[in-house]
């Protein structure tokens, strides 16, 4: 695929390097943007509305400038910056000046930024592995050591020396996550420790170490369908796509109070201590044990087995 011839501005010049990589201004139109586009690489991130329609805003207003962070295409023929800018030249229909370079190694795109910062999720797109946000979030989040001193729950993986690691675990239970992105569980209402300790469930259920058959459990429900009913009752304290059994299935309902109990008293709802709760409460509904409420200063480790040497869920 060859690159569209660029408009350069009467007073600039490309410039070639020894390495072949060439760079200079070019002035971008709708037009111009939209093949640009096209050749966008397959897992880059998704667009960004938000960011996109605060571009067309400064495009529209006169408030965009001419920018040392380039439209940048690999020596693959394939662009690698710059689609949130290119979407917005699109948008506004304003043509605007960038600066443009070509012949980026492609393997070295994993470490770019951009206007847009890139997050972690984005960076393993890039590097092969499409994931949502989300999941990365679950992954880090269940990764939580139960012994911890520290709230913050997702930092030690967050680091570009981790991706590689996490996107490990997500091709391990990528379809389970793609199962609840497309049944609508990754939505903003349904928040990380909801979701996360929904994984643990599900994880317990299929290929924990104090793995669970149906003979075992007081319910008649896969495990997938038993992590999903917990994610809505934590969330809404109701469901209404399962029939659910107060006597059993009571603990997301406790700690729903216990979060609120907190809340009033004006301490925060995430963090560790309240993670260690969702655990416990989740481990509760995971075997169906009744309760009237839980305790975490008994509870010395994580009731759930350490995901990260088990087998994969997939297919299963």
């Amino acid at each position: 695929m060859s690159l569209p011839f660029a408009r350069l501005n009467d007073s600039s010049k490309t410039q070639t390097f020894e390495s072949g990589i060439t760079f200079s201004i070019e002035d971008i139109d709708r037009e111009l943007a939209k093949k640009y586009l096209a050749m966008n690489f397959e897992n880059n991130r998704r667009p960004a509305p938000r960011a996109i329609s605060n571009m067309v805003e400064s495009m529209k207003n006169g408030d965009f400038h001419l920018s040392w962070d380039c439209l940048a295409f690999s020596d693959e023929n394939v662009l690698v910056n710059g689609q949130h800018r290119l979407n917005a030249i699109i948008q506004s229909d304003i043509t605007c000046k960038f600066f443009v370079i070509r012949g980026i190694p492609h393997q070295t795109i994993k470490c770019f930024d951009t206007g847009n910062k890139r997050k972690q999720a984005d960076r393993i797109a890039v590097a092969g592995t499409p994931m949502h946000p989300k999941a990365c979030a679950i992954i880090k989040l269940a990764l939580t050591d139960y012994k911890s001193k520290f709230s913050g729950l997702e930092s030690r993986y967050g680091y570009q020396r981790y991706d590689d690691f996490i996107a490990e675990l997500y091709r391990k239970h990528n379809e389970y996550f793609e199962k609840l992105e497309a049944d609508g569980y990754f939505k903003p209402k349904y928040i990380n420790n909801t979701v996360a300790t929904a994984f643990k469930i599900f994880l317990e259920i299929v290929v924990g170490k104090f793995k669970y058959s149906k003979d075992e459990l007081p319910y008649d429900m896969s495990a997938y369908d038993r992590s999903v009913l917990w994610i809505e009752l934590v969330t809404n304290g109701y469901s209404n796509n399962t029939d659910w059994n107060p006597t059993i299935d009571m603990a997301p309902i406790k700690l729903k109070e216990y979060l609120i109990k907190r809340r009033e008293r004006n301490e925060t709802m995430y963090g560790l201590v309240a993670y260690k709760y969702y655990l416990v409460a989740a481990n509760y509904f995971m075997r169906g044990k009744m309760t009237t409420g839980f305790r975490i200063d008994n509870v010395k480790n994580d009731p759930f087995s350490n995901f990260i040497n088990l087998n994969s869920t997939n297919g299963k």
